[in-house]
């Protein structure tokens, strides 16, 4: 109120100055000057409360979509977990089988004892033959064949 009384009293004094008649049209200019000021005023509150509004009515939009990123970014999170999980005990399982594989390797001696009646060779230009693979190790090519006699062998 201070500084719109001080406004006032300086339209009042510049309104005296310009108006050579009496005091009473003085006041009568500094009115119409303070109601110009008063106008000017309004309309930028009335500006001010539309940007409000708009502000609170993007802020009403943005809140449900905020709640759905944040439940997305929850369920990432628990899905992220669960890999872990199943990453954790695919590496187990792994350690599990090297150990197997050592204890195997120790009992057979080497791939060279396993007796294969189909040729080795054969089978991994037959694997290949799949353009979706592009490169066979000896071990997956060796069960493979295995599993092919014993699989011929049940027949």
């Amino acid at each position: 109120m201070a500084a719109a009384d001080a406004v006032a009293v300086a339209v009042a004094d510049e309104a005296m100055e310009r108006v050579e008649g009496g005091p009473e049209e003085a006041v009568a200019v500094a009115d119409e000057a303070a109601d110009g000021e008063r106008k000017e005023a309004d309309a930028a509150a009335e500006e001010a409360t539309v940007v409000m509004e708009e502000v609170e009515g993007e802020r009403e939009e943005a809140d449900p979509v905020a709640g759905e990123v944040t439940e997305a970014m929850e369920e990432v999170e628990g899905e992220r977990e669960e890999v872990d999980d199943v990453a954790d005990e695919a590496a187990e399982a792994m350690e599990q089988v090297e150990g197997e594989r050592e204890e195997g390797d120790a009992v057979a001696g080497s791939e060279a004892s396993l007796r294969l009646a189909l040729p080795l060779g054969r089978v991994k230009r037959i694997i290949r033959v799949d353009r979706d693979i592009k490169k066979v190790t000896s071990e997956a090519a060796l069960l493979i064949t295995a599993a092919t006699e014993l699989f011929l062998g049940s027949l």
